[in-house]
C-alpha cells in the first residue's frame, strides 16, 4: 500500500513523467518505510501501459455504484433520567448548600465556627 501511495504522490508531483521503481524506493527509504521490492515491481508492471486518470475515473464509477448507505441514525436523546437521578441531584445540591454555610475556608484561615 505504501508503494501505491508513493506512486500516486509522484504522479501528482509530475503527471507527465513515468514513475520508476527507483523513485518509489527512494521516497519510501527517506520516509523510513519498509520497501517491499516485489510489490513495487508488480505495481510498476501493472501501471506500465495504463493511464492513471482513466483508472481513477473507472474506480470512482465503481464506488458510486456501491453507494454509502447514509450516515446511520444519530444517537437517541437523553430521556428523563427518572427518580434515581433526581435523588442524586438533590443530594449534590444539599452538599453544596452545606459547604457554602461553613465559610468555605475549611478552617485554613482560623475561621472555624464556634457553634
Amino acid at each position: 500500500m505504501n508503494a501505491v501511495a508513493t506512486y500516486l504522490l509522484l504522479k501528482l508531483k509530475n503527471p507527465e513523467a513515468d514513475v520508476t521503481k527507483d523513485q518509489i524506493t527512494n521516497v519510501l527509504n527517506v520516509a523510513g518505510a519498509e520497501v517491499d521490492e516485489e510489490a513495487v515491481d508488480r505495481l510498476i508492471a501493472a501501471m506500465a501501459e495504463k493511464n492513471l486518470d482513466e483508472l481513477l475515473e473507472e474506480g470512482y464509477k465503481k464506488l458510486v455504484n456501491i453507494g454509502g448507505g447514509g450516515g446511520g441514525g444519530g444517537g437517541g436523546g437523553a430521556g428523563a433520567a427518572g427518580p434515581a437521578a433526581a435523588a442524586v441531584e438533590e443530594e449534590e445540591e444539599e452538599e453544596e448548600a452545606d459547604e457554602s454555610v461553613s465559610g468555605g475556608g475549611g478552617g485554613l484561615f482560623g475561621d472555624e465556627s464556634s457553634s
